[in-house]
């Protein structure tokens, strides 16, 4: 792979993370708190609320993920591989779908955020998160028929699609956080910074109207029933075992974390609670670590009293991994049951205990050559259970702890099958309103078997430990 375009995708991963702690702010400075509206009324009035559908505009702004794309294969990405016309397309029209092979990179992080941005075109553009994501299906499959010299692949379709979808309503939320219509001056460019980064469909669409200076009311219902969010600095040590390959790693490493809404929110539009996790180290083979992130789809009650509450819940869930021993790249969906029992006031506890099905991920194989563009890696599909527990406590910290298993069948590449199995703990300390301390284990594996060869291990564990800070307290 080009070192321009590793270098592009790291800046993207940045962005990512820039947006995640610029909308994770939280009241007054402190880790974790009951959110309420506290953003000053206006007398004017909000142009920015139930925006109505808009189809031009919707149009053209889904295209600029589209077009963005096809310049960075243009002129960055070495090769003709934006060299296409009508007779290309035609050909690929009349050609059959194949499995593409990019590097884990490009497919697991360039193509998810190119979806976010057609999501983001009809959703700035007053379309709901379900239209919105239909949208993103479309212009995956038009990228995938007319945009690039590939053949059409069944895998960026999905991995477009469903990673475009989650990534493009998170950036969605974390801009309505940071932005804020009753502002002016240096607070206001600030924010509209943010919210660019966050959300850069949604800059433009509002630089484009004259919005980033338009004063006037917030709407409402975008601020979720509970925030809470860190970034934090410390040290990670890793251990490494994949067949007669076994080494130690240590590093430094920077982690962000935000929490938004509650995991039982009832009668929530999709996303209404979603949690988001970033980690990038220092270790050699894992600039970009770790990045996870889920959000509910729809959440339905099934029985409440005083202390105790459980509903039927459905989450979508982007999740990247990428280590000297392991890597992963996978979109997925799971349904289950979730439960609430309130202890004390401030103090939630939560378990969650479901079954995920993975239309697509992306899996390293041992025996699997690295292609000219860089693909070293499985094709797969699967599905597994999930367990996760947590705990909230407003005024001290949380503890999180969950477990999950998903068996693969391999759909193109070297390996019949994938187990993978992943634990992990983490503790969150708050020391003040504004600091805190975190520890965290987290062991992953995989298990491959073949056919006609011996069956593979490979196991990761690591443990860490991290300074942190809230995010800041811009609302």
């Amino acid at each position: 792979m080009p070192t321009t375009a590793r270098s592009a995708l790291i800046v993207a991963a940045a962005a990512v993370a820039i947006a995640a702690i610029a909308g994770g702010a939280t009241p007054r400075g402190a880790l974790a708190q009951p959110v309420a509206e506290t953003r000053a009324g206006a007398t004017r009035p909000c142009w920015d609320c139930d925006r109505e559908k808009q189809a031009l505009p919707a149009l053209l702004e889904w295209q600029i993920g589209m077009w963005s794309a096809w310049g960075f294969n243009k002129f960055i990405r070495e090769g003709n591989i934006g060299d296409v016309g009508p007779s290309f397309w035609a050909k690929n029209w009349r050609g059959r779908w194949d499995w593409d092979p990019n590097s884990f990179e490009i497919n697991q992080i360039g193509h998810p955020l190119q979806g976010s941005t057609y999501f983001n075109g009809y959703r700035t553009n007053g379309y709901g998160f379900w239209t919105s994501s239909a949208m993103t299906l479309v212009g995956s499959f038009v990228w995938e028929c007319c945009g690039e010299r590939n053949l059409p692949s069944i895998n960026d379709l999905l991995t477009t699609w469903l990673g475009g979808t989650t990534i493009g309503e998170v950036s969605r939320r974390l801009s309505d956080l940071a932005l804020d219509n009753t502002v002016s001056g240096g607070e206001r460019r600030r924010r509209e910074f943010l919210g660019f980064v966050a959300n850069p469909v949604r800059g433009i669409d509002r630089f484009m109207r004259g919005h980033t200076r338009t004063i006037g009311e917030n709407p409402t219902g975008d601020q979720p029933e509970w925030l809470r969010g860190s970034i934090g600095s410390g040290g990670v040590a890793m251990g490494s075992v994949r067949g007669e390959d076994k080494a130690t790693l240590g590093g430094a490493k920077l982690e962000t974390r935000l929490i938004y809404g509650l995991p039982d929110a009832v009668g929530g539009r999709p996303f209404s609670y979603f949690d988001l996790d970033l980690e990038l180290t220092t270790v050699p083979n894992a600039p970009i670590y770790y990045a996870r992130t889920r959000g509910s789809l729809f959440v339905k009650a099934l029985d409440t009293t005083s202390v105790e509450r459980r509903v039927l819940a459905g989450f979508a869930t982007y999740n990247y991994v990428r280590s000297r021993a392991f890597e992963l790249g996978e979109q997925s969906v799971s349904v289950g049951l979730v439960r609430e029992t309130r202890r004390r006031k401030g103090r939630n506890l939560f378990v969650d205990i479901g079954v995920r099905a993975v239309p697509i991920a992306a899996i390293e194989d041992d025996f699997q050559p690295p292609s000219d563009e860089g693909r070293n890696y499985d094709y797969a599909f699967g599905g597994g259970l999930l367990v996760e527990t947590g705990l909230f406590v407003a005024d001290r910290g949380i503890i999180r702890v969950s477990q999950s298993s998903t068996a693969y069948r391999v759909a193109d590449g070297v390996a019949a099958s994938h187990v993978l199995d992943r634990t992990e703990i983490y503790l969150q300390r708050q020391l003040s309103e504004t600091r805190g301390l975190s520890l965290g284990f987290r062991y992953q594996s995989r298990k491959t078997y073949f056919n006609d060869r011996p069956h593979t291990w490979a196991h990761h564990p690591e443990v860490w430990a991290s300074y942190l800070i809230a995010l800041p307290a811009w609302r």
